[in-house]
């Protein structure tokens, strides 16, 4: 599960514990509120560039990968405008390569 930064569109009931069926995690001064939710729900399209490094150490040359985001273009859950998007966008990228 991943944490979403959303600002509410309707009134949340805090005594449920819930928004949308997502757990509320954190409820901040601004408004906004940090919801719990699986990787694959949120609606995101954005765009990764992976990084080749080649190293040396002892006579042996390896590689080694960096990815990193190069946009996004929209990430949305359920149709709220996520907050924090790169930090999501770096959960999802993870829980598909692990």
């Amino acid at each position: 599960m991943i944490s979403l930064l959303i600002k509410p569109k309707e009134a949340v009931d805090l005594e449920a514990g819930e928004y949308l069926g997502a757990v509320i995690d954190n409820v901040l001064p601004s408004g906004h509120i940090e919801v719990l939710v699986e990787e694959l729900d949120v609606d995101a399209d954005y765009l990764m560039r992976t990084n080749t490094d080649w190293h040396e150490a002892e006579g042996e040359v390896f590689s080694s990968y960096t990815k990193e985001i190069v946009k996004i273009a929209s990430c949305k859950w359920l149709g709220h405008t996520i907050q924090n998007q790169e930090e999501v966008v770096h959960d999802i990228e993870s829980y598909i390569n692990r």
